[in-house]
């Protein structure tokens, strides 16, 4: 901060606030290193700030740093399978890893606008109270009402509808083997329309977590 002085503090609050500002100078610098290797290894693919143009491509803007660590894991060592993603992620080190998934963690994700309307809602029904007739649970109840999930479950909101469509059925084909025990089974019962319903509701979420009084509200 330029022209700031911290002579005028309490020695405790004067060393706190050094200590601030050091940790703020070494995040910046952080996020200004990891850059080189985003654009290089990512970006063609996932966009600089993890925003995906392309519809096959996941959004990574936003999503659980912990859980996008364990994918790259999963790559590395094969537990999740894609030629391309397999050969980037063995290129990388644990640290850079981590700064990768802290990079696109960061970012700031947008939903998707919706193409038709019904199949949202229907998307709807099935992401909130599931199908009780083919035993398919609610998908809120691992990955929230709002589609956010946590560290272990991915954020769906705002995702690209048909990449999430064919990670749904790479998990009802036993295509997909990490992360597979409870996807596994509740994608069996999942019909075709229901499947694309779920996946085009999920990417209207809001991705960002927002007060109740300025949430977006899914019609």
């Amino acid at each position: 901060m330029k022209g700031f002085s911290f002579g005028h503090l309490p020695g405790l609050l004067r060393t706190l606030a050094m200590l601030s500002m050091t940790l703020l100078g070494h995040s910046a610098m952080a996020q200004t290193d990891i850059l080189p290797l985003v654009r290089a290894q990512c970006a063609v693919c996932h966009g600089e700030r993890g925003e995906s143009a392309h519809p096959e491509f996941p959004q990574l803007a936003g999503q659980h740093a912990v859980y996008l660590r364990k994918q790259l894991q999963d790559f590395q060592s094969g537990a999740r399978s894609h030629e391309a993603m397999n050969s980037i992620a063995r290129s990388l080190s644990a640290a850079q890893v981590q700064q990768l998934a802290d990079h696109f963690a960061r970012q700031l994700a947008q939903p998707q606008a919706a193409d038709d309307e019904l199949l949202v809602q229907l998307g709807r029904y099935i992401y909130e109270r599931g199908n009780l007739y083919n035993q398919v649970p609610a998908c809120k109840s691992c990955h929230s009402s709002t589609g956010v999930g946590n560290e272990r479950m991915p954020r769906l909101a705002g995702q690209h509808p048909r990449y999430i469509e064919t990670q749904l059925r790479r998990f009802q084909s036993r295509q997909r083997h990490n992360d597979s025990g409870a996807m596994a089974f509740v994608t069996q019962g999942l019909s075709e329309l229901e499947l694309r319903g779920v996946s085009a509701y999920v990417a209207t979420l809001d991705p960002v977590v927002r007060p109740a009084a300025t949430r977006r509200k899914t019609p």
